[in-house]
């Protein structure tokens, strides 16, 4: 593919992607998951523009969405495997920055995945019940969900301007 169509596909994410990351505790277990995702969701008749995004990326999966009281048709793209992520996702937007200020929210995300991606290396836990999980320290939950928090927090953009992105 070209660094053309890279770097319009970065712009586009630009306008139109969402690189999320949450902490949910389980009540009924107790135990803590992490629900990384980077998302793109377009009308149906879009649908050129997902199916070259994921093969570009070559990953994650694309879910249809039926019209809906006044919604229309709509098509969803998600990529959500930690190692898909760090080791598709995240260098496809590194070397194609977005100019805009969604790029703080990819660089926040960028912390947390590698975060995520290392510790899920370093702390594999087999079990029965917890198989290929990661076993997570509670300072490491605090800072996980520090920047899930840091995300959320980013999307208020005040007067931030594409000259403050590096």
């Amino acid at each position: 593919m070209s660094k053309y169509t890279d770097a319009w596909l970065s712009g586009f994410v630009g306008g139109e992607g969402c690189f999320a990351l949450n902490v949910y505790r389980h009540t009924k277990t107790g135990y803590n998951t992490v629900v990384a995702n980077f998302s793109v969701k377009l009308r149906r008749d879009d649908e050129k523009i997902i199916h070259l995004l994921k093969d570009r990326l070559d990953c994650g999966v694309i879910y249809y969405a039926d019209a809906y009281l006044q919604t229309k048709p709509s098509i969803y793209y998600s990529a959500a495997k930690i190692a898909d992520l760090q080791e598709k996702v995240i260098p496809f937007f590194s070397e194609n920055p977005m100019l805009n200020k969604k790029h703080s929210d990819f660089e926040i995300f960028k912390k947390g995945i590698a975060f995520i991606y290392e510790g899920q290396k370093r702390n594999r836990v087999k079990t029965k019940k917890l198989r290929g999980h990661a076993r997570w320290s509670e300072n490491d939950w605090e800072y996980i969900k520090s920047i899930g928090k840091q995300l959320m927090e980013n999307r208020n953009y005040n007067l931030r301007t594409a000259n403050q992105i590096e």
